[in-house]
């Protein structure tokens, strides 16, 4: 009763003309705005991306955050825009206070206020944000960043932030705009919104939006020329010295392995210092030159066990004891053929499937 002769009097001096109508209708909608939930719509423009895995995975953002919403209080009459710098704003103004959770770093942000007479308020604010990201280091050089942006507002149940759609702004984001340092590329930015399962089953609006980002390295031809080319020709060159005579050029082969050994090591370690390392994590391009390295270790070690058969054989004839009882020595002679034998076939077999796997691996 008492609500309806307040507004018994409120008709009454409108009516009069004592009370504006629309200074009214302002407040009326002012204290229903503080009731229900704010809607405020986001838009996001990444401009540039860079610090690639600088701190260990984790990628800074440039980019620009567009905030739109209605506020009753901000109305007034005129038909232009007010545009308010950052250094003026009032703090007792409403704003969505939005923020990003598991962001590693924010560097000061400038904010551009406009406010329309339609109530419109829209700020604009150029951003910096270090955030982790998900490496997967297995691919390398094709390896990828899985990035997430998260953004969400204190207010808590008070607001409620969605996207823009495409057609209201002209901010959101494209892959082919983004600025990238070579040799990686954008691969995907996409936008979505998540409830907040802590706060869903309070009975509350919250919810956070979600930016979704792709960051791969172009493996190019330069990984291959100078890393995987290299160590191909060091196992060739190991697997043609088993074509040798063992009897004359035992110490050839021994001396070939051991310069192909040590050259596929020193080759691993220099492209690894010119910053082809993936965090210390292990990657395809690290197994395959490992793998190179442990076949070559495999022919040096035959040549040396027939090496020391080759040696027993010459001191047992010097001494005349070989022929004394040959059926011992029979199986002594079929061994170096034999490991021969199964180098020959096994090692080119070995190393030409992984090499196709890693090819696989890296440029599809």
């Amino acid at each position: 009763m008492r609500l309806l002769f307040i507004l018994f009097l409120v008709l009454v001096s409108i009516a009069n003309g004592e009370v504006d109508s629309d200074e009214v209708i302002d407040k009326f909608e002012s204290i229903q705005e503080r009731e229900q939930p704010k809607t405020v719509n986001i838009s996001v423009l990444i401009h540039r991306i860079d610090n690639i895995g600088t701190p260990r995975d984790s990628v800074t953002l440039h980019m620009v955050l567009l905030q739109e919403w209605e506020d009753s209080r901000r109305k007034f009459k005129g038909s232009e825009n007010i545009a308010v710098e950052s250094a003026n704003l009032n703090t007792s103004n409403w704003t969505p206070l939005l923020y990003f959770p598991s962001v590693l770093k924010t560097d000061p942000f400038t904010v551009y206020k406009t406010i329309s007479p339609n109530r419109k308020v829209e700020t604009r604010q150029a951003i910096q944000v270090t955030i982790p990201c998900r490496h997967n280091a297995w691919r390398f050089p094709s390896d990828e960043y899985s990035c997430q942006l998260r953004i969400e507002s204190q207010h808590r149940d008070n607001v409620v932030i969605t996207w823009m759609s495409s057609h209201d702004s002209h901010m959101m984001d494209s892959v082919e705009e983004v600025k990238i340092a070579s040799p990686f590329k954008v691969s995907r930015i996409e936008h979505s919104s998540r409830a907040d399962s802590t706060t869903k089953n309070e009975g509350k609006n919250m919810k956070h939006l979600i930016v979704d980002i792709g960051v791969k390295r172009e493996a190019g031809s330069y990984y291959w020329f100078s890393s995987i080319q290299p160590s191909i020709f060091l196992l060739v060159l190991t697997w043609t010295s088993l074509f040798l005579n063992r009897e004359k050029f035992i110490l050839l082969r021994i001396s070939l392995a051991l310069v192909s050994l040590f050259a596929v090591q020193a080759l691993n370690f220099v492209v690894n210092s010119e910053g082809r390392s993936s965090g210390g994590q292990g990657n395809v391009v690290d197994f395959w030159m490992q793998l190179s390295s442990l076949l070559i270790f495999i022919i040096l070690i035959e040549n040396v066990i027939i090496a020391i058969l080759s040696t027993r054989k010459r001191k047992e004839t010097e001494e005349g004891v070989y022929f004394t009882d040959r059926s011992k020595h029979s199986d002594v002679e079929k061994l170096p053929e034999a490991m021969d034998y199964l180098a020959k076939v096994f090692f080119p077999l070995v190393a030409t499937l992984v090499l196709i796997i890693t090819f696989f691996i890296i440029y599809f």
